[in-house]
């Protein structure tokens, strides 16, 4: 009898912030407030749209609160980690993309995990790509299998997240990634975050 075991997964780790309702108008007007400081920012995966410097896990505020209280609640209402798991948030900062904006495919070294907590998600505002780490080294079978088992196997060259306002991903800091480019004519407001787990 023929057996297909799969391995060697990637865990992705979406969770809702339970409380983002009584922070979301906090949040935004902390996003903004921000930006006005510093129109330019930086410019990193971004293409258009406003990106922070990464400084907002140096000092407290409210999005670095919100953040690793999410962060907190992923890992130890889980029983993916083990129960004495800590993190330590690297470095976080806030992305602001209006129409035509987009975040090209990038990785995050140095980091174990990485994330992405967004504050207003509107339609059609740009799906959050994964793109697999077996594409290249995998691709000579890939092409041959049929299209019911690469969907039951969830042999994809890309997975997309739909964000919603309040959603909190957590991946691993080796996975390519990137944010489709923006048709909405309101802002999307997301931050994102590299952390390390011990």
């Amino acid at each position: 009898m023929m057996k297909v075991v799969t391995i060697f997964p990637t865990l992705i780790i979406i969770n809702e912030l339970d409380n983002f309702k009584e922070v979301e108008n906090d949040l935004i007007d902390f996003t903004y407030e921000e930006r006005s400081k510093d129109n330019k920012g930086v410019s990193v995966s971004n293409i258009g749209g406003w990106h922070s410097k990464p400084h907002y896990s140096s000092y407290e505020n409210i999005l670095s609160s919100v953040i690793l209280q999410g962060i907190n609640k992923t890992l130890g209402s889980s029983s993916v980690f083990k129960s004495n798991t800590t993190i330590k948030i690297l470095n976080l900062w806030i992305n602001i993309n209006q129409k035509g904006n987009l975040n090209s495919k990038h990785l995050h070294p140095r980091s174990d995990l990485s994330g992405v907590f967004w504050i207003k998600a509107p339609k059609n505002s740009g799906n959050l790509r994964l793109y697999s780490p077996h594409t290249y080294d995998h691709a000579a079978q890939i092409q041959y299998f049929s299209e019911d088992f690469k969907n039951k196997a969830q042999i994809k060259a890309s997975y997309e997240i739909n964000p919603s306002a309040g959603s909190l991903i957590l991946f691993p800091s080796s996975i390519y990634h990137d944010v489709a480019i923006s048709r909405s004519d309101e802002d999307r407001i997301s931050c994102a975050f590299n952390i390390k787990i011990s």
